[in-house]
């Protein structure tokens, strides 16, 4: 955004702040349906039993391609025409300045499943291990010529009494997501049951189906993913009722997760990007992600009902 400031016309200014925004936008949802970093895939490996994030992994890159591929058509297919052709200038740098991260991702990524291979500790718990020890020794990497600890025991004091503190209350928002979702889904499964509502009469292809639009739709209303996924799949029969595997039922939820990610007005995602852009949440999930969403949702429908029942 500091850079896209410094373009002094103002249409080329606002088709790259929106262009840049979304891209970053739809690459971060691009991650949800198989990175054992986002909430997607650690919430939905445990409300789904038998599954794991080494089987969902493949199929949710799938979901991922999909995602990024259909994002760059419709950016390639839609791009601005100018009233004016923009003076280009020469980038500087390389892409060799991208090497200290792909190191620090390469050490997360080695750590990670290299600790799941000699521990039975789940991949998700394992992330929450070795992220805090990367970024403790990473600040000390930054100020080792200068002080190293005192500078990171500063940092982690203000990280725990003033930068933790100030997200209360998102992580309440977060932790009660998933409590209410939980609790709620033991209360509403014997009311469906009084009211003679047997989810077990749906057809499997159609519950798999469901997580991809419910999902997303919920989030029009309100309802948090976290809450969405953990009051939904326990009213679901188990994957062997429905002829599927497990891992189809994360497939699906994962792929509803990431288009929640992008078109409801009240993620975190969303709510960021239309700040930075300086328009509401609501139109950047229905106006700048609308068509985006309709089509990630039929051919993730697509895909989710092929890996269910063909692979």
């Amino acid at each position: 955004m500091a850079n896209a400031r410094l373009e002094p016309d103002p249409e080329i200014r606002s088709h790259r702040i929106r262009r840049m925004l979304l891209a970053i936008q739809r690459a971060f949802v691009s991650t949800l349906p198989w990175s054992p970093l986002s909430f997607a895939m650690a919430i939905s490996i445990g409300v789904i039993p038998g599954t794991s994030w080494s089987q969902a992994m493949l199929p949710g890159l799938v979901s991922s391609l999909i995602l990024v591929g259909i994002g760059w058509a419709l950016d390639a297919v839609f791009k601005p025409r100018l009233a004016a052709v923009p003076v280009r200038t020469e980038p500087t740098g390389t892409w060799a300045l991208m090497l200290p991260l792909l190191a620090l991702l390469a050490v997360l990524v080695v750590s990670v499943v290299g600790l799941a291979q000699l521990t039975n500790v789940r991949i998700v718990g394992l992330v929450a291990v070795v992220v805090p020890c990367i970024a403790l020794v990473w600040m000390i990497i930054q100020h080792w010529a200068d002080a190293p600890l005192p500078h990171v025991a500063g940092r982690i004091r203000d990280y725990v009494l003033t930068e933790l503190p100030g997200y209360r209350g998102e992580l309440v928002l977060l932790m009660m997501a998933g409590y209410i979702g939980t609790v709620g889904a033991q209360l509403v499964g014997p009311l469906m049951l009084r009211a003679g509502l047997d989810v077990s009469m749906v057809p499997a292809w159609l519950i798999i189906v469901s997580f991809v639009w419910i999902i997303p739709l919920a989030g029009q209303a309100g309802m948090n993913p976290i809450l969405a996924v953990t009051l939904l799949a326990p009213l679901i029969p188990d994957a062997g009722s429905l002829g599927v595997t497990p891992t189809a039922l994360v497939v699906a939820l994962t792929a509803g997760w990431a288009l929640s990610g992008a078109s409801s007005p009240f993620t975190a995602t969303t709510l960021l990007i239309g700040n930075f852009a300086g328009i509401s949440a609501l139109r950047v999930g229905l106006v700048w992600n609308g068509v985006y969403t309709l089509i990630c949702g039929a051919v993730l429908s697509g895909w989710v009902l092929l890996y269910a029942f063909a692979l």
